[in-house]
């Protein structure tokens, strides 16, 4: 995926250069009438034309950047689909055959950041090639049990969270947190609750009916609802 031209941190200030590349000298030149002038006033009509295109893609390339309202999240919900199913049902599949408390990927300078919650001290964080996946570091609390690491480096390699994480690097959500509930894709900020800043906006995926929470904001489709939750 393209690293270029993206807002990674919504609280840094990005700053737009334009440059002058030529200047088309209509009214200077001697000669530049009629047939000539027209074609130079064709021209300026197609820079302001591909401008407008450059400005409408930036436009579009900011909202996907930074999607704080329930029509983009529905939105994204709609575009990305398919992924985002696929995406509910390998967790679904991990959370059956695998024992954590909650698992949570984010892309962190142009690594895929991944955590494993196994309670209290048994935590560990990879840090993740988005390439191809393969692991740059890894860094356990020093109370983590011998054990749950080797479990957590176990299902590193299972080929569900390797789905998982490339259909993560696909559709670049902020964050993704499953746990034994569903699966929460994180897109922006709170929805309902502005007083709670540790919160995060986004699409929460239920892997079973009747799923209910103080955090829904509403149901946008099957099991599938706008959600305001904490990551990590």
């Amino acid at each position: 995926m393209s690293e270029k031209y993206k807002i990674r941190d919504q609280d840094k200030p990005y700053f737009i250069t334009i440059s002058v590349v030529e200047w088309i000298d209509v009214f200077t030149r001697p000669g530049k009438h009629g047939s000539n002038f027209r074609a130079s006033v064709g021209m300026i009509n197609t820079l302001k034309r591909s401008t407008m295109i450059l400005g409408t893609i930036f436009t579009l390339m900011m909202l996907m950047q930074n999607c704080d309202t329930a029509t983009c999240m529905e939105d994204y919900y709609t575009a990305n689909q398919v992924d985002l199913t696929a995406i509910r049902a390998a967790s679904q599949t991990l959370s059956s055959n695998c024992e954590y408390v909650k698992i949570t990927i984010r892309k962190k300078s142009g690594k895929l950041e991944l955590r494993f919650y196994g309670g209290a001290v048994d935590n560990v964080t990879m840090y993740i090639n988005p390439t191809d996946l393969s692991l740059i570091s890894e860094h356990p609390v020093d109370e983590c049990s011998p054990v749950v690491l080797d479990r957590f480096r176990t299902m590193y390699n299972d080929a569900t969270l390797r789905t998982i994480l490339q259909l993560f690097a696909k559709i670049e959500p902020n964050a993704v947190r499953i746990n034994s509930k569903g699966v929460f894709v994180a897109l922006g900020e709170t929805l309902k609750h502005p007083n709670k800043g540790e919160l995060e906006g986004g699409i929460f995926m239920a892997f079973a009916s009747g799923f209910t929470s103080q955090w829904v904001i509403s149901e946008i489709d099957t099991n599938v609802y706008l959600f305001d939750t904490l990551i990590y």
